[in-house]
């Protein structure tokens, strides 16, 4: 999206938002602390939850939300505060998209509350919103705190309402600065390596990628990220283009013995993550907000596989026949022909720890010097991903810019 950002003077003091001459109807609320309810809506760009708030990472951010029935019109209400750095970094700009559609733009100096209005098309079934923050900085390059993350805003609450008429007051004039402390950044040595491992999409198996790439703060979006996806399920998936994936009648949704909503792909068998707890909603409500999310990220994950612009990573729980993995890749390389399989091995009696080398057309073979099972939030993992990940990219753009 284009970003057209207006150059707005808020003062320091509170303002009072004017009173919206409309009827709102509450249809979600997001909590973005580490007790809040956020994770059922954050799509990408997000870093951990933190106290009562969770930072942006990079220059975007989405959240989702199902449509609900009735008006076409609706708000959506933030409470964030931006990064700041007095006399350096004055402000953080803020761009917000609905389905691809511009909703406005303002500069936000100080802890505000603000609200975007937009309408949707017939037809359209999820709200997608996107937030554009093209200031993001380090703190880092600012400061003794060593966090390398790109942050903007860390956000505390956002309200989705339904409304009846349109506002009368714009999204600029409902901000207001109430405090000029931001809460503090998380340190995090390892920001340096973010970019690294958001090139890399996880094809399921199961959660050790996703879980060190969220230790490395990298959050990209994907559908079977945090899951478990069989190496015979993820090619029957790709060969029909994950078509049933999302669909009412081939999902349902458990609970595992910690209380977690787990949601069962049955027409491919393959099972992935919810982080929300059976206390927190009804199943009902769970499956419908899931069947929206898994629709999205299916749409996401074959528009990557079509524009070859990652490198797909499958990590084998246990020796696989080497004619299943290049099965795995001819299916990857039918989305477009310069995809490349990172084929990630546990075994490497003969390999030196962490050794990558390419393996036949389109394939680049890992070897993990153990298999990290329940253990993969360790160092020795970090190190180990790590050491991959960079051997692994310098092959697959080096591939890529000789083709």
């Amino acid at each position: 999206m284009s970003l057209d950002v207006e150059s707005l003077e808020q003062s320091g003091g509170k303002q009072q938002a004017a009173e919206p001459a409309r009827k709102l109807q509450l249809v979600e609320a997001v909590e973005f602390g580490a007790v809040g309810n956020s994770a059922m809506f954050q799509l990408e760009g997000w870093s951990f939850p933190e106290e009562s708030w969770t930072w942006t990472v990079g220059h975007r951010s989405m959240l989702l939300f199902k449509r609900p029935p009735g008006s076409a019109k609706f708000t959506i209400e933030l409470e964030l505060h931006p990064y700041v750095v007095a006399g350096v970094v004055p402000s953080q700009r803020l761009a917000a998209s609905v389905n691809g559609r511009n909703v406005g733009a303002l500069h936000v100096f100080g802890h505000s509350v603000i609200g975007f209005d937009f309408e949707l098309a017939e037809g359209e079934d999820r709200i997608t919103i996107c937030f554009e923050h093209p200031d993001a900085a380090r703190p880092c390059d600012y400061s003794d705190n060593p966090d390398a993350r790109l942050l903007a805003f860390c956000f505390f609450k956002a309200r989705l309402y339904q409304t009846e008429q349109q506002n009368e007051t714009s999204a600029a004039d409902a901000a207001y600065a109430v405090s000029e402390e931001p809460p503090p950044a998380a340190k995090n040595e390892n920001g340096a390596h973010i970019e690294l491992f958001l090139h890399l999409q996880s094809l399921g198996q199961d959660c050790e990628l996703g879980v060190v790439q969220r230790a490395f703060h990298a959050e990209p979006l994907g559908l079977l990220r945090f899951g478990t996806t069989p190496l015979r399920s993820l090619i029957a998936m790709l060969e029909d283009r994950f078509t049933k994936i999302g669909e009412l009648g081939y999902t349902k949704v458990e609970v595992n013995p910690d209380g977690e909503y787990i949601v069962l792909d049955t027409a491919y068998g393959s099972l992935r993550h919810t982080f929300v707890k059976k206390d927190d909603m009804p199943a009902e409500q769970l499956l419908e907000r899931e069947l929206s999310r898994l629709s999205f990220l299916r749409e996401k994950l074959i528009e990557e596989l079509e524009e070859s612009e990652k490198l797909f990573v499958f990590k084998e729980p246990e020796r696989q026949p080497v004619e299943s993995i290049v099965a795995l890749s001819q299916a990857l390389r039918r989305y477009n022909q310069n995809n490349v399989l990172l084929w990630v091995s546990p075994y490497a009696e003969i390999h030196p720890p962490a050794s990558v080398e390419p393996f036949g057309e389109g394939i680049i073979k890992a070897y993990m010097p153990r298999h990290f099972r329940e253990q993969w939030d360790t160092e020795e993992a970090r190190r180990t991903w790590l050491a991959v990940a960079e051997k692994a990219l310098a092959l697959w753009q080096a591939g890529r810019s000789q083709s």
